[in-house]
């Protein structure tokens, strides 16, 4: 294990461990990186593998990731990162994800921040919607009600239709969008599914 050198001092002083000689290295992308650590930040790891990787690089990222925080603060370092995600703004699943997409860029307008639409914003709005469907299905504001009323929840929201949960609670979905950063833009590549 070595720690990361070669970017600011708040990395420096962290407790990151990759798996990783310290001279550059030939990246290859059936090479897999395991980043572990605590307070990571998105921005100078990919600085980090973009001044310390030679060749061509894959940073393969969460939905967490789709945020125009990365792009503004990793500048030219962000461009080819892959990110996958459950929400794309370009491609309304359904009339809530239009009404959901207008209302949201009004409100990061007025509020002068980036109209770009984070996923986790679509599915914090699809959890209040999930929440807001189960109380009423249980006639009840009791955890225990609304967590069995949960299972047999189902309706339209922002990522996507007939969003519905298991007996577990887990959200039943089996698509998520890929996109890459593209001349300091996150752009749609394409969706994959999950075969059961």
């Amino acid at each position: 294990n070595h720690h990361m050198t070669g970017c600011n001092n708040s990395l420096q002083e962290k407790e990151i461990r990759m798996k990783l000689p310290k001279q550059t290295l030939q990246y290859r992308y059936d090479t897999q990186l395991l980043i572990e650590g605590e307070d990571l930040d998105e921005d100078e790891i990919a600085d980090y593998i973009t001044e310390h990787f030679d060749g061509d690089s894959l940073i393969a990222a969460g939905d967490t990731w789709e945020n125009s925080t990365i792009i503004e603060n990793a500048g030219a370092s962000a461009e080819g990162i892959v990110l996958s995600t459950f929400f794309d703004e370009s491609e309304p699943a359904n009339d809530e994800a239009k009404s959901f997409i207008t209302g949201f860029k009004e409100y990061l307008t007025a509020n002068k921040q980036s109209d770009v639409i984070p996923a986790v914003s679509a599915l914090g709005y699809d959890a209040y919607l999930a929440a807001y469907h189960a109380i009423e299905k249980a006639q009840s504001t009791d955890g225990e009600a609304i967590k069995e009323a949960l299972k047999s929840v189902s309706f339209d929201g922002v990522t996507g239709s007939g969003i519905s949960f298991d007996e577990n609670g887990d959200a039943n979905k089996d698509m998520a969008f890929i996109k890459t950063v593209k001349d300091g833009k996150f752009e749609f590549l394409t969706t994959t599914t999950v075969q059961n």
